[in-house]
């Protein structure tokens, strides 16, 4: 099971690294990123404020997701098999990216 929380942990973090230029602005318009440029997103304010506010949800998804899988593996008296402990992770990642996708489909919603 260490296994399964190293990779967890590896992937959350790994989503935050990700998430780190379009929070600081390095993803320029056009380039790799969620929103396309169309619209009032061609405006480049807007392109990095949408890019930030996506990058932020993405961030915390990471990060939660990594200490999820922490806390999951270190709780005392849980004792979850592989199984169940893949299962609530996998839950809870699930949980944190349908968060997230809402969350950036509203923000975008309103900047159009």
């Amino acid at each position: 099971m260490q296994t399964w929380m190293l990779f967890y942990m590896g992937g959350g973090f790994l989503l935050a690294a990700f998430a780190l230029p379009m929070v600081r602005h390095r993803i320029k318009p056009g380039g790799l990123a969620i929103f396309p440029p169309h619209g009032r997103l061609e405006d480049k304010e807007l392109w990095y404020k949408a890019n930030e506010y996506a990058g932020r949800r993405l961030l915390t998804v990471g990060i939660g997701t990594a200490l999820a899988a922490l806390f999951i593996y270190v709780w005392p008296g849980l004792g979850l098999s592989e199984q169940n402990y893949i299962m609530a992770v996998s839950g809870i990642l699930v949980g944190l990216l349908l968060w997230a996708a809402i969350q950036i489909y509203l923000f975008r919603k309103m900047l159009n």
